[in-house]
């Protein structure tokens, strides 16, 4: 069995994004702020492919940021940012894609990040506006911005040539 232990910062255990996997959350409290201490036993995630693993582990840490982590006053990373983050890269994500790098944004929300080859790949899932789609060939020097769910044949595109 795999266990692995999650302190989201928040006092609320309802955002501890059960439909991923089972977890027992308890609330705990520290000198800074509240949190939530879920002990995750053998993640649904963990049964899943590779990459879903690793990208779901790097997500849930920026959760653990602290408040004004950025000196600009940063928020945590929401776990609806986390939650729709998973979810597109679900879609346009097969076991041979690289990883992305995953950066918090001080809102609260998360981007995604590919700068391989011949495309740089961004794509933002703020708390306070739309998500948004970056894409941009080297070669040609073309640029496209686009929302995650509009055109996602053409993201999967750019994503091949990773």
């Amino acid at each position: 069995m795999t266990a692995i232990d999650y302190h989201f910062p928040t006092n609320n255990a309802s955002v501890v994004p059960r439909h991923l996997f089972r977890v027992s959350p308890t609330v705990l409290s520290r000198d800074e702020a509240p949190i939530v201490r879920a002990v995750v036993d053998e993640p649904e995630f963990l049964s899943a492919s590779p990459w879903q693993a690793t990208i779901m582990q790097g997500l849930l840490e920026t959760t653990a940021l602290r408040l004004n982590w950025d000196s600009y006053g940063g928020l945590p990373t929401s776990m609806a940012s986390i939650s729709t983050a998973f979810g597109f890269l679900s879609q346009v994500m097969d076991g041979d894609t690289p990883l992305p790098s995953i950066v918090p944004l001080s809102d609260g929300g998360v981007q995604l990040e590919w700068h391989r080859g011949e495309v740089d790949i961004e794509v933002t899932f703020p708390v306070t506006d739309a998500p948004e789609v970056y894409l941009y060939d080297t070669v040609t020097g073309n640029e496209i911005e686009t929302t995650p769910w509009s055109d996602r044949q053409l993201i999967r595109q750019f994503i091949a040539r990773l």
